[in-house]
C-alpha cells in the first residue's frame, strides 16, 4: 500500500516538475532581448556621454613604455536626451571596453599618442561592448575582424577611433566610429602629460559615436 501512495505521489510531482521547467523555459526565452535595426548615434546633443577614458600607465611627454591601454567606460543618453536611431527613435545604452597598443619605447608619449597620425593598429583582446538598455537590445559588439585605427589629434582635444565590425543589434553597420573627447581636453591633456604623475584620466562628456 505505502508503495503505491509513493507511485502516486510520484506520478503527481512529475507533470508538476515538467510544468515548471517548461515554464522556466518560456520566461528565459521571453527575456531575450531583440537585435535592433539600423544604426544609432550618440553625441552631445542627442545621448550625451557621462564616463571615463583611463590611460594604462599614464601618458607623459617623454614617456617610454612598450604597451598603452585606453579604457573606456561610459554612459550613453538618459531620458531626457536619448541617443537617436537611424530611424529617429530614442535609446539609452552604455559602453565599454579597451585598445591594447604596442608601440616599443614610446607607448605612453603624450607626442605619439596626439599626434595627429594612426597609432598602431590596437591588438587582442582589444574590443567595445555596447549594452542597449530602454529599449532593451542585443549587446553590440565592436571589434576586430577588421583593424581599429586610432588617431590622437595633434591638438590634443580628442581622439578618433574607427574600423572594426559591429555585431549584434545595429548590425551590419559598415563604418562604426566613436570619438573622445570633452571641453577641457585641450587644456587638460598637455597639464596632465606636463605632470610628475602623468595623465590617466579624461572625462568625455562631447563625445560622439554611431554604430
Amino acid at each position: 500500500m505505502a508503495r503505491k501512495v509513493l507511485f502516486i505521489l510520484t506520478s503527481l510531482a512529475l507533470p508538476s516538475l515538467l510544468l515548471v521547467t517548461v515554464e522556466s523555459g518560456i520566461a528565459q526565452a521571453a527575456r531575450t532581448n531583440p537585435v535592433l535595426l539600423g544604426g544609432v548615434t550618440c553625441n552631445a546633443a542627442n545621448g550625451v556621454w557621462r564616463g571615463k577614458v583611463v590611460f594604462a600607465p599614464p601618458l607623459k611627454n617623454g614617456g617610454t613604455a612598450n604597451v598603452e591601454k585606453i579604457k573606456v567606460a561610459a554612459k550613453l543618453g538618459s531620458t531626457t536626451s536619448p541617443c537617436l536611431t537611424f530611424a529617429g527613435t530614442p535609446e539609452i545604452g552604455a559602453i565599454v571596453g579597451k585598445l591594447i597598443i604596442n608601440d616599443a619605447g614610446t607607448a605612453n608619449n603624450c607626442a605619439t599618442i596626439f599626434s595627429g597620425a594612426a597609432l598602431p593598429a590596437p591588438v587582442a583582446p582589444s574590443k567595445f561592448k555596447l549594452h542597449w538598455l530602454a529599449p532593451a537590445g542585443t549587446p553590440t559588439t565592436w571589434q576586430p575582424p577588421g583593424p581599429f585605427v586610432v588617431v590622437g589629434a595633434a591638438a590634443m582635444n580628442n581622439i578618433t577611433i574607427n574600423g572594426a565590425t559591429v555585431t549584434g543589434s545595429f548590425s551590419p553597420y559598415a563604418a562604426p566610429t566613436a570619438t573622445l573627447s570633452d571641453a577641457n581636453w585641450a587644456a587638460a591633456v598637455p597639464a596632465g602629460c606636463a605632470s610628475a604623475a602623468g595623465l590617466r584620466v579624461l572625462t568625455l562628456s562631447t563625445s560622439s559615436g554611431t554604430w
